[in-house]
């Protein structure tokens, strides 16, 4: 079951690596043949700029590279440089916000778009692809190196873009360019959420995706509220935007109202499953003393490591104990314990005298 969960958050990061690397050659074909909806989507939406496209491509394809077990020292290398770039041209294009254009903007392709900053990435998209690329080269470095610092980049960049969306939700004019500053376009925030989810599969544990993968209760409950409370603002904002009216009002509160209570009340019949489960197993149990099998509540008697899987997630390994060892395998058991016990002392729990 390791090997499988391993395995699936590798492949996760490394395709939407590859997602992410090709929307942003979608992007840059769109400026070459100057194709509007393969660079804004929408006539209405800001455009993805180039720069922006290119740090997509060069950091997706420096997470599907460092996307395995034990990435070689050249891959390191490389995702390492690639996150390295997009840190410096993210870092130059706030610059340029905060203090004065350096001339890097239009250098591949001339924008006439109209945007207020012809060709210069949204300040939301340069902080989100600033902080993917310190995500990607903290992951580059060696397993020892990866501090709880790459679980608070990934979290801030979640932040992030679950901003841009609401704020995609809820028509700000900065977001949708209609402002001083270039909006963020729709295929750069697709690509920031794709990373962000990609990043977190290679290290999930302090991020926002280790409550979501843990097989507790407390990843079940996350799994079920999360998106109600995420998709809540934004269901209210679209609905704001297409239907400003009281009784449009009235209607998604219900709505998201009725959503909540029917979680709330799937999850706490699930909680009580789960607490009735844990009582069973913590109460007393009517046991034979001479075979050992217990007696469930229908009055059927079953063998404790069938009774304990049907109400638990446990799973049993069969072993012998050296006292069973020695009763049952005479011949075999001296050579045996001495091999156990070589190995330390983990080998002697079940022995009994």
């Amino acid at each position: 079951m390791r090997a499988r969960t391993s395995l699936n958050k590798y492949l996760v990061a490394r395709i939407a690596g590859v997602v992410v690397a090709g929307l942003g050659v979608v992007v840059l074909v769109g400026w070459t043949l100057d194709l509007t909806s393969l660079k804004r989507v929408w006539p209405s939406l800001p455009a993805t700029k180039a720069n922006a496209a290119v740090m997509l491509a060069v950091v997706g394809a420096g997470l599907a590279v460092l996307a395995r077990a034990e990435p070689r020292r050249w891959e390191r290398l490389l995702a390492g440089v690639a996150g390295g770039f997009c840190v410096a041209l993210s870092a130059l294009t706030l610059l340029e916000d905060s203090w004065r254009g350096l001339g890097i903007d239009e250098l591949l392709f001339r924008d006439t778009t109209g945007s207020p900053e012809p060709g210069r990435p949204s300040p939301h998209a340069a902080i989100g692809l600033l902080l993917a690329g310190v995500n990607l080269i903290l992951l580059a470095r060696s397993r020892k190196s990866r501090r709880p610092a790459t679980a608070w980049v990934n979290n801030v960049l979640a932040i992030v873009v679950m901003a841009g969306i609401v704020g995609y939700a809820y028509n700000v004019d900065y977001l949708r360019g209609f402002s001083s500053v270039n909006g963020i376009g729709v295929n750069a925030l697709a690509g920031l959420a794709i990373l962000v989810v990609g990043l977190a599969a290679l290290n999930p544990r302090g991020t926002w995706l280790a409550v979501f993968i843990s097989p507790g209760a407390g990843g079940r409950m996350a799994r079920r509220f999360t998106p109600l409370v995420l998709l809540s603002p934004i269901v209210i904002g679209v609905q704001t935007a297409v239907y400003d009216k009281p009784a449009g009002h009235a209607i998604a509160a219900v709505t998201v109202t009725t959503i909540f209570v029917i979680a709330v009340l799937a999850g706490a019949s699930a909680l009580d499953r789960a607490e009735a489960q844990r009582r069973i197993l913590g109460g007393l149990l009517p046991i034979c003393s001479h075979c050992k099998r217990i007696r469930d509540d229908r009055g059927y008697w079953s063998q404790v490591e069938s009774y304990v899987s049907q109400h638990s997630e446990a799973e049993f390994s069969h072993s012998l104990c050296p006292s069973c060892l020695v009763e049952f395998y005479p011949e075999y058991a001296e050579a045996i314990i001495g091999e156990l016990e070589e190995g330390g002392p983990a080998t002697n729990v079940g022995h009994t005298t």
